[in-house]
């Protein structure tokens, strides 16, 4: 049994054991920066890529507690504060977005509006811009979804084995591939796809993305509480990019400030995925700072082009917020929450 694998069945109980801690340990200090991708109405749970979202439920339970107990302010905000080395006298929260869904604005702002917590959505273009573009990592849930039984593909001249008799195994086996997708160029990409498709029966593709469209995004901008930011044209691993992925990130660029006719100042590495690189790409791209997928708390004088955050996901009960804030504050647990999310995302 491989580390991913490892990872998922021990899950319930690792989580049992940090929720248990993270109530002893306060709160932590300083600059966070919430990662969502998807908030998902009750009709939509069962059919959405689980692991990628949390419910609408837990979502305003989350920001109820950031405006009680925390002070929320825009990225933008947070970024010129760390940067200026403003102390952080309690504990700061901006809360971000990756992708641009289209519950996003549907269901997570109506939220956010009532609350007035400000947000900002990463955007990758090619999806709002092509609503028939489905990302592989739905497509991939879309396909083992309804798949029962066990199989495996041929990989570069490996057999790579799928359980698919569990929801357990289906989430380790999700996280396998994703894990193999990121780290693959997009060729091979389309053959693992086509791979994997051919082990499923009766497919169809979803009709449309999930995405925004346009007008969504220009009408919750021009309202005030929402920056959007980039997030590159088609979500590539920029670290495998030639020349660091700058067509990518140039292009995402003038076409979110062509359409909104606004600077658009901040970016999200795609999959977390940095380096030297990247990062003197989006420095020298204009962009006034940058977000991973790193978890930890941001401190004044950390380095904005890549600043870390806190990842939020599928959770069974609304303690695992409290527990993922926690986490954050420790260097040792965060390395090691780190590691794992690297072998098994």
């Amino acid at each position: 049994m491989d580390l991913i694998k490892i990872t998922y069945y021990l899950r319930p109980f690792f989580i049992r054991i940090l929720d248990s801690w993270s109530s002893l340990v306060p709160m932590p200090t300083g600059y966070a920066i919430l990662c969502y991708h998807r908030i998902l109405s009750g009709d939509a749970a069962g059919h959405i890529p689980g692991f990628l979202g949390v419910g609408a439920d837990f979502f305003q339970q989350q920001m109820q507690f950031i405006k009680a107990q925390a002070q929320p302010i825009s990225l933008l905000e947070m970024v010129e504060r760390i940067q200026g080395g403003m102390q952080a006298d309690g504990l700061y929260i901006a809360v971000t977005f990756d992708d641009g869904y289209a519950d996003n604005i549907l269901t997570a702002y109506p939220i956010l509006k009532n609350l007035q917590i400000p947000a900002t959505i990463f955007i990758s273009t090619a999806f709002i811009d092509n609503p028939n573009m489905i990302p592989w990592w739905d497509e991939l849930y879309n396909l083992i979804y309804d798949v029962s039984g066990s199989f495996a593909i041929e990989l570069e001249g490996r057999e790579i084995y799928f359980d698919m008799n569990s929801s357990l195994s289906k989430r380790a086996s999700i996280a396998n591939l994703s894990n193999l997708m990121i780290n693959s160029a997009p060729l091979d990409q389309k053959n693992i796809l086509s791979l994997f498709r051919s082990k499923v029966f009766n497919y169809s593709p979803p009709e449309h993305n999930g995405y925004a469209d346009w007008n969504q995004l220009k009408q919750v901008a021009r309202e005030g509480l929402i920056d959007l930011g980039g997030h590159t044209v088609t979500h590539p691993n920029l670290t495998q990019c030639v020349d660091s992925g700058s067509d990518e990130i140039a292009a995402c660029k003038k076409r979110l400030e062509d359409v909104l006719e606004t600077a658009v100042n901040l970016f999200s590495y795609p999959f977390g995925a940095f380096n030297d690189g990247t990062i003197n790409t989006v420095r020298q791209t204009n962009f006034l700072g940058a977000v991973t997928s790193n978890l930890g708390i941001n401190q004044a004088g950390d380095n904005v082009f890549c600043l870390k955050r806190i990842p939020m996901v599928y959770s069974e009960n609304k303690n695992h917020f409290f527990t993922r804030l926690r986490i954050a504050r420790s260097r040792v647990l965060s390395s090691l929450f780190n590691q794992i999310v690297n072998n098994s995302r």
